[in-house]
């Protein structure tokens, strides 16, 4: 009895296992992500989490009653088409890096260059964040207006909108999200290695 076996291809084993190994990555970037995006708690503007626990998603709500549109103060928005607004946690991201041996390195948190990036490291490790406040005052009108000889109306010396600029200091503790959702994750994927490494 003859069988006939065809020769180990080795070079298509190592290409099926790097694009296995590239399918792990990707779904583990995504995993990683989506566990993050629900550990926050989607939440009306002004609630904050516990520290030591994942920050909350603060959602736009109004600032003040709106009897046209039917809106009271408080009151979460919705978009046009009856959506929520973003919040910080959409804006969870991952993007690869491949480098020369075809492999990828996948980098996962809040999009760089970015409001949710200088928010995201505050909450993460802890700090205090410096914000430039500008108040803009109007005077009220009223008094008599003086005039010169040759009766026309002289200029206040006071102007009508007085600007202050001022900074506030605040300290926020840690709230991490991204470590404790890599923790939760790792010991899946390192079972999913290890089937594949058997």
């Amino acid at each position: 009895m003859r069988i006939k076996t065809k020769p180990f291809n080795v070079s298509r084993a190592v290409q099926r296992l790097k694009k296995t190994l590239k399918n792990i990555q990707r779904h583990q970037a995504g995993y990683i992500r989506k566990t993050a995006m629900n550990s926050m708690a989607e939440t009306p503007k002004g609630q904050a989490s516990a520290p030591g626990t994942a920050p909350n998603a603060h959602l736009r709500t109004a600032k003040k009653d709106n009897a046209k549109k039917g809106i009271k103060k408080g009151d979460i928005l919705k978009t046009k088409k009856g959506g929520d607004f973003k919040t910080f946690r959409d804006f969870i991201v991952y993007a690869k890096e491949q480098d020369s041996d075809g492999f990828e390195r996948y980098f996962i948190g809040p999009a760089t260059r970015h409001w949710a990036e200088e928010i995201g490291h505050t909450h993460e490790f802890g700090g205090s964040v410096r914000k430039r406040i500008k108040l803009t005052f109007r005077r009220k009108k009223g008094g008599v207006r003086k005039r010169d000889t040759s009766g026309r109306f002289v200029k206040s010396k006071h102007p009508a909108k007085v600007v202050r600029v001022f900074t506030k200091t605040r300290k926020y503790p840690k709230r991490p999200f991204m470590v404790p959702a890599m923790v939760k994750t790792s010991k899946k994927f390192s079972q999913l290695a290890g089937r594949v490494g058997d």
